[in-house]
């Protein structure tokens, strides 16, 4: 649109976008608008009190104003939030699950030395590198509200870099918002030394003290180089130095309460930036220690007992009230403990199930606006992040989540995402059976319509499967066109095109079952539905 265009208004009151239980979003809109305005909503902020019936304007990419008195802009997309709630979009604090990693090369053999890689020492590898981030993995986090995550590799015992990524695009590059923002370390022993847990806190200590060495001694050769010997350049130890200095964050995954321990001992003795990501969720089994250190901590959801857990160890009954029980009150304990800390979905399955446990949290005792807290402004603080992400105020990014009630309710339907400005809305599935794909059908196939308008003509359909997510071209004699927002369900298909021929535009909603190498449906217009049959071109 142009800056003198009339505002165009997009209506999304109660009665409007009726959802399906796990919504689809449809693709961001920016390459239309950049400037859009919610007016009359409840404005959660997390950066004060709730404006009641505010207007957040975002203008590329950022949020521009927000409050009751907002003037709309003339160039605006008005998106009507009356009986609506906008609240900072969520914050994944450390995630596995993003990541698709090499496969650790298997132990060596003979006798052989074990490389690097063997024994999980690979702290230059940067996640950012590895993300996955299509339009499935997009639409699964953007379904529950997830707008940013700090992509965490955790295989190995200096396993890479963390990155905080924006989950607006599919392009890694533009993802990045922090490329390095921690240095990762576990306590998982690999092939060759250290193979032990005592070997791993003396190797760790070890690697950390030659690092701080390593970097005393490169920082007087780059103050004045006379007399000084010419410092060799160690990757892996100029990043410990960062960390040793302070400078670059430590995330530490700790798989229960005696991980916590090693990783708080470590920051005590050189002084680390250190972060504990409690895998395990006993971070509540070491309150006194944590209060003290004051360090923060990315809780997982996932609330199942360590093996290592006394209650694991008294048998099957016990470590399952455990789980019920005491697992999730970790976080409204660190809560009253006053630990910093925010949720993770280190172990949680899908997006949907982080969110879940979340709530469950809730369902445990710890304060609603405080879980808003550790999904948001908390979590940005935590990971770096807290001068552009985690509240609605002028300057940051436009990461928005837009529900009809308090975004954590269970019953709250999400209508609208922004991630980075870019708007992303959420449609009804076409196929409401959620049953997961059983069949791929990436590749070309030549569609033929059996009878009616278009008989005996041949199109060939492109398919792009990721999961659920179908994308691709249609292609006619006549010209081609792209779909982005299909669909893949066991074996059925569905997915819908605008085509123009002869000067006209129209729609096509086309349904399908997978057998094989063949696809037998229906293609749909406004006044018509007619049988296809489509094959698989070799």
């Amino acid at each position: 649109m142009n800056g003198t265009a009339h505002r165009r208004r997009t209506r999304l009151g109660l009665g409007a976008l009726l959802l399906a239980p796990a919504p689809l979003l449809a693709a961001g809109d920016e390459a239309l608008h950049n400037v859009w305005a919610i007016t009359g909503a409840r404005i959660v902020t997390m950066a004060g009190p709730p404006v009641e019936g505010g207007t957040v304007v975002i203008r590329d990419g950022l949020v521009e104003a927000v409050g009751r008195s907002v003037a709309v802009p003339a160039d605006a997309e008005v998106v009507d939030g009356a009986g609506l709630t906008v609240a900072p979009g969520f914050i994944d604090a450390c995630s596995e699950a993003l990541l698709k990693l090499p496969d650790r090369p298997a132990p060596p053999t003979g006798g052989a030395p074990a490389t690097d890689e063997q024994r999980g020492l690979t702290p230059d590898r940067h996640a950012w590198e590895y993300a996955i981030l299509g339009k499935a993995t997009l639409a699964k986090h953007h379904a529950v509200g997830i707008t940013a995550a700090l992509a965490v590799p955790g295989a190995g015992l200096l396993p890479g870099q963390a990155s905080l990524l924006a989950l607006s695009s599919e392009d890694r590059l533009q993802a990045i918002l922090l490329r390095d923002a921690a240095l990762v370390v576990t306590f998982s022993p690999g092939a060759g030394y250290p193979n032990s847990l005592m070997g791993v806190m003396a190797f760790l200590r070890q690697e950390l003290l030659d690092a701080a060495h390593y970097g005393a001694h490169a920082a007087r050769w780059a103050a004045d180089p006379r007399g000084v010997p010419r410092p060799t350049f160690d990757r892996r130890r100029e990043l410990l130095a960062r960390a040793a200095a302070g400078s670059l964050p430590v995330v530490f995954i700790c798989r229960n309460q005696h991980d916590i321990r090693r990783a708080l001992s470590l920051r005590d003795e050189f002084h680390l930036t250190a972060v504990v990501a409690d895998a395990g969720g006993e971070a509540f089994r070491v309150l006194p220690e944590l209060r003290r250190a004051r360090v923060p901590v990315l809780v997982s959801v996932t609330y199942r007992a360590p093996a290592t857990a006394t209650w694991s160890q008294r048998g099957e009954d016990e470590r399952r009230r455990a789980e019920q029980e005491l697992y999730p009150t970790n976080a409204r304990q660190l809560a009253e403990a006053g630990v910093p800390f925010a949720f993770a979905s280190l172990g949680s399955d899908t997006p949907e199930a982080f969110i879940a446990g979340v709530r469950r949290a809730v369902e445990a005792g710890l304060g609603v606006e405080r879980a808003l807290r550790a999904l948001t402004a908390d979590a940005a603080g935590i990971v770096g992040a807290g001068a552009f992400l985690g509240t609605i105020e002028a300057g940051k990014i436009a990461n928005l989540v837009v529900s009809d009630g308090p975004p954590l309710r269970p019953d709250a339907k999400l209508k609208l995402v922004f991630a980075d400005g870019r708007r992303f809305a959420m449609k009804e599935r076409k196929l409401k059976d959620a049953e997961a794909p059983t069949v791929n059908v990436t590749g070309r196939w030549e569609l033929s319509v059996e009878r009616g308008m278009g008989a005996g003509t041949k199109s060939v359909v492109t398919f792009t499967q990721e999961e659920s997510s179908l994308s691709g071209t249609y292609s006619t004699p006549r010209g081609d066109a792209d779909f982005t927002d299909g669909e893949v369900a066991g074996n059925q298909i569905a997915f819908e095109v605008s085509l123009t021929l002869g000067g006209r535009s129209f729609d096509l909603f086309v349904t399908g079952t997978v057998e094989g190498d063949t696809i037998r449906g229906t293609v749909s217009t406004a006044r018509s539905s007619n049988p296809f049959t489509a094959r698989r071109i070799p």
